[in-house]
């Protein structure tokens, strides 16, 4: 549900700026179609905000954002690519200790932490059982810390 939140919102960023999908998510893996059709599909796993998607994306095509000959083409690479995107790109940010004193008791925690899509240069990091770096979150900002020396040329993997 919280990846098709964030889809929602990414769709309105690009509705607004669109240079976001060209400059920015285009550049995200998967970044090209081929490699996107021989991914597993994405669905929305809340029917409501599936439907709000797939609305959308609809509705992007009529707004003519992209140069006329584009256009087209560039709704669909959108409507195929950005739902893998936020899949393979999307980071859980977690509550830290210091915002235990806002616990909810009928919500819990679940308002305090999130997904949030960063970046080009953070896709490209990894995920290993024997991470090189710690990631952690203050506010909307992530950083990345070294746990042991890396030499140059190692993979850098959390």
């Amino acid at each position: 549900k919280r990846n098709g939140v964030l889809i929602l919102r990414l769709l309105d960023k690009i509705r607004k700026k669109p240079k976001l999908w060209t400059d920015t998510l285009s550049q995200l893996f998967p970044r090209d179609e081929e490699t996107s059709l021989n991914l597993p599909p994405w669905m929305c796993s809340c029917v409501k905000i599936g439907l709000e998607i797939e609305q959308n994306f609809n509705d992007l095509l009529d707004l003519h954002l992209f140069p006329d000959k584009d256009n087209e083409e560039t709704c669909k690479d959108i409507q195929l690519r950005l739902p893998l995107i936020v899949r393979y790109n999307v980071l859980s940010v977690e509550t830290s200790p210091e915002q235990y004193s806002h616990f909810d008791a009928i919500k819990g925690m679940v308002e305090l932490n999130g997904t949030a899509l960063y970046g080009p240069e953070v896709s490209y990091l990894n995920h290993s059982c024997e991470p090189n770096l710690s990631r952690m979150s203050i506010g909307d900002v992530m950083f990345f810390v070294t746990n042991r020396n890396i030499s140059s040329g190692d993979e850098l993997c959390f």
